[in-house]
């Protein structure tokens, strides 16, 4: 039950955080990489915030779990 609302919670951190990061780099790609395909390269970015912070939030919660258990 703990994994399941860990993942629940690392899913909604990455979620957030790589729909964070292609908004801003995608912006930033338009105003200054014109006619580069910025939503390939905003993408890319989403996903490598969206692994990175779901992956951080997990082991956090593991960690916060084994020691205020």
């Amino acid at each position: 039950m703990l994994i399941l609302l860990l993942i629940f919670a690392a899913l909604a951190v990455g979620l957030i955080a790589g729909a964070m990061a292609y908004f801003i780099h995608y912006n930033e790609y338009q105003h200054h990489l014109a006619g580069n395909l910025p939503f390939k390269e905003s993408l890319k970015s989403a996903i490598v915030s969206f692994i990175y912070f779901f992956a951080i939030s997990f082991a956090v919660g593991i960690i916060m779990y084994r020691l205020f258990k």
